[in-house]
């Protein structure tokens, strides 16, 4: 957990934290913290800096929709084949201490060499 939040030392919040001693230290800071105005700054913080960031990395081109031509109506039908698509590569990944980043790139991306 400390490690998380060094990521984040240059918030003066976070610095407060982590310049804590000892568990009681850290207890007395984190209250103190909470009873103040900061409070909502700190939990912003705390859950921008407690979370692991997972990055998923997805390319277009194994995107196989159920047909290759759709008509205007059928808008919705290859949104929701996109998406159970984008579920699908994410399934075990999206947890509740994390933040999921998707990162798309196609096969013209990937021979640029771009991200």
């Amino acid at each position: 957990m400390q490690q998380r939040l060094k990521k984040g030392e240059e918030e003066a919040l976070i610095r407060d934290l982590l310049a804590a001693r000892d568990a009681e230290d850290l207890k007395s800071v984190l209250v103190m913290l909470l009873m103040g105005e900061n409070k909502n700054a700190l939990l912003h913080l705390l859950e921008k800096y407690l979370k692991q960031v997972v990055m998923i990395k997805i390319n277009m081109a194994e995107f196989m929709p159920s047909k290759r031509t759709y008509e205007g109506g059928e808008l919705g039908l290859i949104v929701t084949e996109f998406e159970t698509y984008l579920r699908k590569q994410i399934i075990g990944n999206d947890q509740a201490d994390q933040t999921l980043v998707i990162e798309i790139s196609t096969t013209t991306d990937d021979l640029k060499g771009a991200t």
